[in-house]
């Protein structure tokens, strides 16, 4: 297990982790799609939906990867 603090993830794993978070923006977006936007379930899958995609870009600059060039959903590129 590695050490939190230091913990750096590889290319491969952050498209990895970059592929899961993408994926469950797509299904949270999907769930979401039929609430209304000041409904409290929408409002409550709103954080989720935005901290996926934040962390996505994040691991993106990081690890220099074109965000709009790996794009896949669920493993399918």
């Amino acid at each position: 297990m590695r050490n939190k603090r230091n913990a750096t993830l590889s290319a491969e794993e952050a498209r990895e982790a970059i592929d899961a978070l993408n994926a469950c923006r797509t299904v949270l977006n999907r769930l979401s799609t039929n609430l209304t936007p000041t409904g409290e379930d929408y409002v409550t899958l709103s954080a989720p939906i935005e901290a996926c995609y934040a962390t996505s870009e994040q691991l993106c600059r990081r690890h220099g990867i074109d965000r709009y060039r790996h794009v896949s959903f669920l493993g399918r590129k």
